[in-house]
């Protein structure tokens, strides 16, 4: 699919409305959810494990971010890193 992207010279946008709250700081490692969030729950995203790895991934596009001087409402929105 990216490739097809590139070669359209368009931009790609995966659903993930601000990164289910790691690209807006929401989630933590030691975010606690709510018993009744069981959607989240089940999400393997979201175990403390894969949150330290995708937070990892977060701070690395914080500092592709500054270096571009983006907004942090626009971190999910690059459309090339």
């Amino acid at each position: 699919m990216i490739a097809a992207v590139e070669s359209l010279g368009i931009g790609f946008v995966a659903y993930s409305p601000p990164g289910k709250g790691f690209l807006t700081g929401a989630v933590q490692t030691d975010t606690r959810f709510h018993t009744k969030t069981t959607s989240v729950l089940n999400l393997p995203r979201f175990s403390v494990a894969d949150r330290v790895a995708n937070l990892a991934l977060v701070e690395s596009l914080k500092a592709f971010s500054a270096q571009q001087s983006l907004r942090s409402r626009s971190r999910g929105y690059a459309n090339k890193i």
